[in-house]
């Protein structure tokens, strides 16, 4: 024993003495690996660089319409092509949910090989015509390659590699991740063809690392990559990505992280930039919609040359684009960037983009909203702005800033202007030589249309624009609109839901205090029913249409919230700004039709009443209405509701079984972690709940009178929300982590006032002719 005993102990001592050597040895070859993978980038930098740039943006002079060039391909392509035809096939619709409108606007026709062609295929740019105009463009979608143009215009990708098809959203190994997740695709070695199996919403714990010769293409598929980290390509050359939705990245911890197949090591912490491009050569970003994340959507720095960016949807953020990192940088110099067929939309603030060394060519963009100013620049950068609309905002007529230096130095930067639009009284000065002119008669250049000419060219970029933006079971998604004094909301007729409320902080920024989505594109893929309305009957029970087991959930069989409402009054603003939606129901298992109106009011001040009525049409039928909306009065950006105190005047709860249905018995909510009758923060107590909070109250005071039931305060904020209602229970329930969702652990809470739901109460039961009444009144204002 005492040998065995000596034996143990001889080995912790050694093994403790090796793990300062191990430590070290990790340490050494991360940074020699990193070194080797800079000067190799080095080396890419210098072969992407193009001598003559002007010869780029002239990039397709001759074959602005005549893609015949881009269209047929060799014959090893299409051979290449049709073998994996039966894999893309089993994956993918014959049309493409990413296509959203491409009506033309006017009876033009295209040129050359396009002359018969109208609609659709001359209502889009020559990138998209190159591709979207083919009917069979989901079996062959490595012709995707040959439609790239401006500095880019190397990129191909996978072009070389196989189709690998992602068929799950999960994020939760970072060192040997799972094959078929995105993080197990874009490691691999080889060239590989990216695709999704089905719509989906990809969390990532950290980083992703991409490695070189990779496309992810998201055509055919709904796929957002939210709520976590972003995106890296460090020292990598030759990748496209296609097609993403990419919004609320946050900064990551950092940690062991793999970045290709034969390596990982310790990574940083990551500073929640939504796409990176550190170091890296031949990019090719298009269709990407970005919104929303903790720091830049796009940086491109280190050295990063020959990128083109392209028809992407840019809303909701301060600094959008930046290009070059540092002044001292002098492998920036060698930066070119095409910036091509974009669109800047709504709550942009500045960098579109912000320019430090290099050559960009900005042609063809529509540049609709920014607080500071749309394009920027410092140490000189050469920048071509060509075919652009400008529609400057009230407080900003100026596109261009030069603040980074001082006009002795700015004159001299060629900064030309040819063929843009300046509306609303924007405008700009040129700099440098006044007599330059750029020619457009090579051969690698993009030709710009005039400026008058961007919504068309971008008429599936533009979101914005129309209320009509996409087809859903039979109806169209639509967005509409109430302001009054300091709040503003937004509803989508998808279940007669709130996409966003705005209301000033204590310090008068505006901050959208629900949680959502950037549009109402992305609003399709919504999984946990934000701001909608749910029935026929919220929360579980066990006597109605089964869709949760042997039970129901909200509604039913046909849920209320995924269905196009019809909007049958809508007054957007004056006095008393409201929006009444209407459905009639289908009958549902033995529940007959029913009738169902809801109308939203901007009533008093700062105050949003919600009315959900209903009218049994044929049958006797149990009803009880909810509104789910998850709150986080933070801000929508706010990364938790910690900082918050929440006050229920509830003094009971329903209890519940195995299965998380109500059994009948209603339990004292006092010395239990459910217990706020007094004003105190909602993270008390949270951790011993496994999944949050998803709570019933028995509320206090007269059912089917209006009373205060909620208060809710955010510290950081000051902003405070009062809820009345005429319901006698509310469910407090807040966001949790699971996979496949866009929203984090404890990002919102949900506070829906309804009936006790067990066994059908009387107030639950509507005989035919009868009409059911829910009231719910929010009201907003600070607290010192």
């Amino acid at each position: 024993m005492e040998t065995a005993r000596l034996f143990k102990l001889v080995c912790v001592i050694c093994i403790a003495s090796l793990i300062p050597t191990i430590r070290a040895n990790v340490a050494e070859e991360t940074d020699e690996y990193w070194v080797n993978k800079a000067n190799e980038a080095r080396k890419h930098t210098l072969m992407a660089y193009h001598p003559d740039p002007y010869e780029i943006v002239d990039h397709f002079h001759e074959r602005h319409y005549d893609n015949s060039t881009d269209v047929e391909g060799t014959e090893e392509e299409k051979a290449v092509a049709f073998e994996e035809e039966d894999v893309i096939e089993m994956i993918s619709s014959p049309t493409n949910s990413t296509r959203r409108s491409l009506t033309g606007r006017g009876k033009g026709k295209g040129k050359g090989k396009w002359s018969k062609l109208t609609g659709p295929c001359t209502a889009s740019n020559p990138i998209d015509k190159c591709w979207r105009c083919q009917p069979d463009w989901a079996r062959r979608r490595k012709k995707l390659v040959h439609c790239v143009r401006g500095f880019g215009y190397r990129t191909t990708g996978g072009k070389r590699g196989r189709i690998y098809v992602v068929t799950s959203p999960r994020d939760d190994d970072m060192v040997n991740p799972r094959p078929g997740t995105l993080r197990h695709a874009v490691i691999q070695k080889e060239p590989l063809w990216i695709v999704f199996k089905h719509d989906m919403s990809i969390r990532l714990s950290q980083e992703l690392m991409i490695t070189s010769d990779k496309t992810i293409d998201a055509r055919g598929a709904n796929v957002h990559i939210a709520y976590g980290a972003g995106i890296t390509m460090q020292y990598v050359h030759n990748i496209i990505i296609h097609g993403l939705h990419v919004h609320h990245i946050v900064k990551s911890s950092g940690g062991l992280i793999r970045d290709s197949i034969n390596h990982f090591g310790h990574r940083g912490e990551a500073d929640g930039d939504g796409i990176s491009i550190f170091g890296a050569t031949n990019i090719w970003l298009d269709h990407i919609s970005m919104s929303k994340c903790q720091d830049g959507l796009i940086d491109a720095i280190m050295g990063s040359t020959a990128i083109t960016i392209s028809n992407s949807h840019f809303t909701h953020h301060n600094d959008v684009m930046l290009l070059g990192a540092q002044n001292n940088n002098m492998d920036d110099k060698k930066m070119q960037v095409t910036v091509a067929y974009n669109h800047f939309g709504k709550g942009l603030v500045q960098r579109m983009p912000r320019v430090r060394w290099g050559f960009v060519h900005v042609v063809n963009n529509d540049y609709t909203h920014w607080e500071l100013y749309a394009i920027g620049g410092s140490q000189g950068p050469t920048i071509l702005s060509h075919g652009n609309r400008f529609i400057a905002p009230p407080h900003k007529q100026h596109y261009r800033e030069r603040d980074y230096a001082s006009e002795s130095e700015w004159k001299n930067w060629n900064w030309r202007s040819e063929k843009d639009v300046f509306m609303n009284n924007a405008y700009f000065r040129q700099s440098g030589n006044p007599h330059f002119k750029c020619s457009h008669s090579r051969q690698q250049m993009i030709k710009p249309k005039n400026g008058v000419m961007v919504s068309v060219s971008l008429a599936d970029n533009n979101e914005e624009k129309s209320t009509d933006l996409k087809k859903f079971k039979g109806g169209t998604l639509r967005v509409h609109e109430l302001k009054k004094g300091n709040l503003t909301v937004k509803f989508t007729n998808r279940g007669a839901s709130i996409m966003s409320l705005l209301f000033p902080n204590i310090n008068g920024k505006l901050e959208d205090i629900v949680l959502g989505y950037d549009s109402v594109n992305d609003h399709m893929s919504d999984t946990v029913f934000c701001g909608v309305t749910l029935a026929r009957v919220a929360s579980k029970k066990e006597k109605a249409a089964a869709n949760d087991g042997k039970n129901t959930i909200h509604g039913g069989t046909k849920e209320f919230s995924d269905v196009i409402w019809t909007v049958k009054k809508h007054k957007h603003n004056g006095k008393k700004p409201y929006i009444v939606f209407t459905y009639t129901t289908s009958p549902d298992g033995d529940q007959g039709k029913l009738e169902v109106t809801v109308t939203y009011k901007l009533v008093g001040e700062n105050r949003l009443k919600m009315v959900m009525q209903a009218k049994a049409k044929e049958k006797t039928t149990p009803l009880n209405l909810v509104h789910r909306s998850y709150w986080n009065l933070g801000g929508h950006n706010n990364e938790d509701i910690f900082s918050e105190e929440i006050q229920i005047l509830g003094s009971g709860y329903t209890h519940l079984d195995d299965n998380l249905t109500p059994t009948g018995k209603i339990l004292a909510v006092k010395g239990t972690p459910f217990d706020f009758r007094q004003l105190r923060p909602i993270k008390d107590n949270i951790n011993e709940l496994k999944t949050g909070y998803g709570i019933n109250y028995c509320l206090d005071g007269v059912a089917n009178k209006m009373r205060k039931v909620v208060e809710l305060v955010d510290n950081k904020s000051k902003i405070k929300m009062e809820l009345s209602t005429d319901q006698s229970g509310l469910r407090l329930k807040t966001t949790k982590p699971k996979n496949g969702s866009v929203h984090k652990a404890y990002s919102g809470l949900c506070l829906e006032s309804h009936a006790i739901n067990y066994q059908y109460r009387s107030s639950q039961i509507i005989e035919p002719g009868e009409t059911y009444k829910h009231t719910m009144l929010f009201k907003f204002s600070f607290v010192p």
